[in-house]
């Protein structure tokens, strides 16, 4: 069972890698802290028949996952009833801003979805064995 939570993790983070997340990290979130962190975490609990896997998306997965639809940016006023201000390349300018969508890219579904026949296949194998070995 251990083997099929490690053999989900790698297809997942393998298809992070796929669409482009370099270092398993997104860069433009959370940038004092050098990036929003992506992972996977398999925890593996029981043995024999009564072994339970749980494979857990650490991060914000969503944002790369799902599809965003535009939305405004910084459309809320301040205290003192002005929008905010961006400022960027010695531009300054008052909101609100639209921010275009993204299409997700769904690297958790595609890397569950490669690592589906090959947990398939270790199950088949550690079944088989038990089965022989019973008989």
């Amino acid at each position: 069972m251990k083997q099929g939570a490690v053999v989900i993790r790698t297809e997942a983070l393998t298809a992070l890698t796929a669409v482009g997340v370099r270092g398993f990290t997104l860069h433009g979130v959370n940038r004092k802290k050098g990036g929003a962190k992506l992972g996977v975490i398999t925890k593996v609990s029981g043995s024999g028949s009564s072994t339970n896997a749980l494979i857990k998306a650490t991060g914000p997965w969503h944002l790369i996952e799902r599809d965003t639809a535009k939305h405004q940016v910084g459309a809320k006023l301040n205290s003192e009833g002005d929008y905010p201000v961006l400022h960027w390349g010695g531009i300054w300018a008052t909101g609100p801003f639209m921010a275009g969508g993204s299409h997700g890219r769904h690297p958790w579904r595609i890397g569950t979805k490669h690592a589906q026949p090959k947990v398939a296949k270790l199950y088949e194998k550690e079944v088989g064995g038990a089965i022989r070995k019973a008989f």
